[in-house]
Formats: C-alpha cells, structure tokens, sequence
C-alpha cells in the first residue's frame, strides 16, 4: 500500500492567520523537531529489528506513524495547504488533512530494508528539488493569499503533489513501507 495524504481543496484562505502562519506555527516545529529525533533514534533500533525478524515491531511503527502523520499536518499547514490549527500530536480530526499509511503487519523484505540507506538516495534528491520549489511556490502563494485571500488551483495541486510525495519517501526512509516513493 501506497502512503497517502488528501486535503480537500478551498480557495478562499484567512489572510490574518496566513499573515502571521510562520509565528503560528513555531510552537508545532519545536515539537516535530523533537518528535522527528526521537522516531530517528527509534527508526535506528527497527532497522535491526526488521532485519533480524523481518517483520515490522508494531509499536515502534505505530509511533514512527503517529509523529510522520504530526509531521505531514504540521508541514502542511506551514505551506499553506489549510487553515485550521492543527492539535498538537494527535490531531482527532481538528484538521481536513487525511493520511494513509500502510499496515504495520504488511510484509517486509530484508534486502529492501538492509539496503534503505542506499536505495532512498535518488528519492531524497528528487524529494530536496521539489522541497526546493515547495518553498519558492509557498512564498508565491503567500503573497497571492495576502493580497487577494485566494489559493490558486494549479499552485495548490503542485504543492499537494509535492506534499504527497516528501509524505511518501519519508514513510520510506522510516521503515513503515517497502514500496518506493512516485510522484503522482
């Protein structure tokens, strides 16, 4: 299974709450940050895990989930993508962001989990230009919000397409899925 992520889109956007979006959300890139090192360290332990047993221990998945999901809600709403305030860790449908990820008991090949570190490279490239554009493209928007309290359609489904696949390949390199990232 694909890992997912869908926001529905709306035009219309605050244009005080995105004035201020970046000092808004402070508080949530302190919390990734240290959830993001914590599920790091925890990603580390299950690569063994997995290699060893080659299955997928269920609560190091669950709670790798968990902080990927905070993070895909909390980067989302950084680049504009909605205007709710997202609830710190467990959102409990505070926000319109849907995500999918795969079961925690699917298979897991070794090979592809031993090999991660090597395999992940030309999608953590591909991911870092997109990232790239994401931000120039954010900027673009915040601009056209302030101005005219609008989100553009075609900008909006360029960064949901980039959202959606920096989404996937970090639930790649996390060890929650062995399929590999597209952009679609």
């Amino acid at each position: 299974m694909q890992t997912t992520l869908d926001i529905p889109y709306s035009d219309t956007r605050n244009r005080v709450t995105v004035l201020v979006r970046i000092i808004l959300v402070i508080p949530h890139l302190v919390v990734a940050y240290v959830l993001n090192i914590v599920a790091q360290l925890a990603t580390f332990a299950h690569w063994f895990i997995q290699l060893i047993t080659g299955a997928r221990n269920e609560a190091i998945a669950d709670f790798v989930g968990k902080v990927l999901s905070y993070q895909a809600r909390v980067v989302t709403y950084l680049g504009l993508m909605y205007d709710e305030y997202p609830g710190f860790f467990d959102d409990q449908g505070k926000t319109p962001v849907q995500i999918g990820l795969p079961p925690t008991d699917a298979p897991v090949n070794r090979l592809t989990v031993g090999l991660r570190f090597l395999w992940i490279i030309p999608a953590a490239i591909i991911a870092a230009l997109i990232g790239i554009a994401i931000q120039v493209l954010t900027i673009v928007c915040w601009f056209a919000i302030v101005i005219t309290g609008k989100m553009p359609q075609g900008m909006y489904d360029f960064l949901m397409k980039g959202h959606r696949y920096s989404l996937q390949v970090n639930a790649y390199g996390l060890l929650l899925t062995d399929t590999y990232p597209k952009y679609a």
